[in-house]
């Protein structure tokens, strides 16, 4: 999976400098190709992380409620598990105060295809076990300019545990956001990346 990105990126970025910017599972992913890719090493000048990443391996018991999901989804179908769902994806503020936000993350999660839904969780669940090893976050750092940006509400991953792995990066907290800052705070999450990026 990881080849595939660099040759999707020599193709629609053929030259130039990248900034990586992932979310949630992705992060977990990105961070893996940070470290192995000679394109990324070579053309990525600055990476944004968004509810994430979280240290792996995770415990066994996130393992089996992310594969109880995948086979629920897998069986019946992201309806099932479309509303559940939302208080992980979405912060209370959000549930309580944004609708578009509510609406939009629904929307998605209830258009996504059942195979490629459960297929994709498994994947994710794999990239978190400990058979694929612990990610060299002080590697990772020393590379690249890092910002990870974190909402308070934020059921997945602490902001308070984020410096333990990436304590020479930038961390900043959204007040009142979940998982999605950039669906439920979308101005400020840009402007926090385009801080990042400017220096400022």
């Amino acid at each position: 999976m990881l080849e595939e990105l660099d040759a999707l990126l020599t193709v629609e970025l053929p030259a130039g400098p990248i900034v990586l910017v992932a979310h949630s599972a992705g992060t977990i992913l990105a961070a893996r190709w940070l470290l192995s890719s000679f394109l990324a090493h070579q053309r990525v000048t600055h990476v944004v992380f968004i509810g994430g990443p979280l240290d792996v391996p995770t415990p066994p018991s996130q393992s089996q409620m992310r594969l109880r999901m995948a086979d629920t989804l897998e069986k019946e179908g992201p309806s099932v598990t479309t509303d559940g769902s939302l208080l992980f994806l979405l912060g209370k503020t959000s549930m309580a105060s944004r609708p578009l936000a509510v609406a939009l993350i629904r929307a998605i999660t209830l258009a996504q295809d059942r195979a490629a839904y459960g297929a994709a969780i498994r994947a994710f669940d794999k990239e978190l076990s400990p058979d694929s090893g612990k990610i060299d976050w002080g590697t990772l750092q020393a590379r690249y300019k890092a910002l990870t940006i974190i909402g308070d509400e934020d059921l997945f991953v602490a902001a308070s545990d984020v410096p333990r792995y990436l304590d020479q990066s930038v961390v900043r907290t959204i007040i009142g956001v979940g998982h999605s800052p950039t669906v439920e705070a979308p101005e400020e999450t840009a402007q926090i990346i385009a801080s990042f990026m400017t220096g400022a």
